[in-house]
């Protein structure tokens, strides 16, 4: 078996003002929450119970990003891995609401990455007249996407995460600049984890829409709610999807893409690019030191008790 990981699941994060985080994450995600338990909320887009937690902290920070198994199979091939590989795991059982599976561990740069199975459905409110409007206390604004896209961290040595997603879960390469950027794919998306050089932090999480109407409408959101993009629009060179960037209610950075690139070439082995601007943003206004320079802090790995 050498695919554990058949997409991407989830993000977690501790946030400084947890009413905010919420605040953002539905009035301009337009994300629902599913479950509040105590100072912890689990977010969704669609009929799973999560694709974003938050839980109330010091500061912003990356809690894990959450990946879903191919298998339970899968994740007992996953614990063998992670043996020969001497990685401590902090979990071998779920740490949070709605998942039955879970194996927990860090990656050599620190970020800690969850792996598991059996997601909880939850019925989706059913829709009534007026603009959002749901049963059950739930209004919902914002610009909902349609799935939890990927992940872009930050790491001293871009090469040795990717070689380590690579070996051990079974990511495959997309494309790269230098050893500088590098984009890993573990489905037919161009990534679900992309990696820049600098530092050991989150840059930015990413949701995927449908199409540039919705962009447009999280633009005319971020207004409404006297808030900018951060960068874009714009199209990417590696991945050729349509972007935005802004800061979310923690002051994280969260991405809003469409039109990514599907490769169903598992032979792909990646794409060489130059590494000048036009690699970021192909119609040609260059990323900002502040988008280039963004990073979120890792939270404090915790152990299973």
């Amino acid at each position: 078996m050498d695919r554990i990981v058949k997409r991407m699941g989830h993000v977690a994060f501790e946030v400084g003002d947890l009413d905010a985080a919420l605040a953002h994450a539905t009035e301009v995600l337009g994300l629902r929450v599913v479950e509040r338990a105590g100072d912890t909320g689990y977010l969704s887009c669609d009929v799973e119970h999560h694709q974003l937690m938050l839980s109330a902290g010091d500061r912003a920070a990356l809690d894990h990003i959450g990946l879903e198994a191919t298998s339970p199979e899968a994740l007992e091939e996953l614990a063998e891995r992670l043996a020969r590989e001497g990685v401590d795991v902090l979990s071998d059982r779920p740490e949070e609401e709605g998942i039955e599976q879970a194996i927990r561990f860090s990656a050599p740069t620190g970020h800690v990455l969850e792996v598991y199975t059996g997601m909880r459905l939850e019925r989706e409110p059913a829709r009534m007249e007026g603009v959002g409007a749901y049963d059950g206390g739930f209004v919902a604004t914002g610009v909902r996407p349609r799935k939890f896209g990927h992940a872009t961290v930050r790491a001293d040595d871009p090469s040795e995460l990717a070689a380590f997603l690579q070996r051990v879960l079974g990511f495959r390469l997309s494309d790269r600049v230098a050893n500088d950027l590098i984009w890993l794919r573990c489905d037919q998306d161009h990534h679900g984890m992309a990696i820049i050089r600098g530092g050991n932090t989150l840059h930015h999480y990413a949701f995927e829409v449908t199409d540039w109407s919705d962009l447009k409408r999280l633009g005319d959101e971020l207004l409404r709610h006297d808030r900018r993009l951060l960068f874009g629009p714009g199209r990417h060179g590696p991945g050729r999807n349509l972007f935005t960037y802004h800061y979310d209610g923690a002051g994280v950075c969260v991405e809003y893409f469409c039109e990514l690139e599907q490769i169903a070439d598992d032979a792909w082995t990646g794409a060489d690019w130059a590494d000048n601007p036009h690699a970021i943003n192909q119609w040609g206004t260059p990323p900002s030191d502040e988008f280039m320079e963004v990073g979120t802090p890792l939270a404090a790995a915790k152990v299973g008790a």
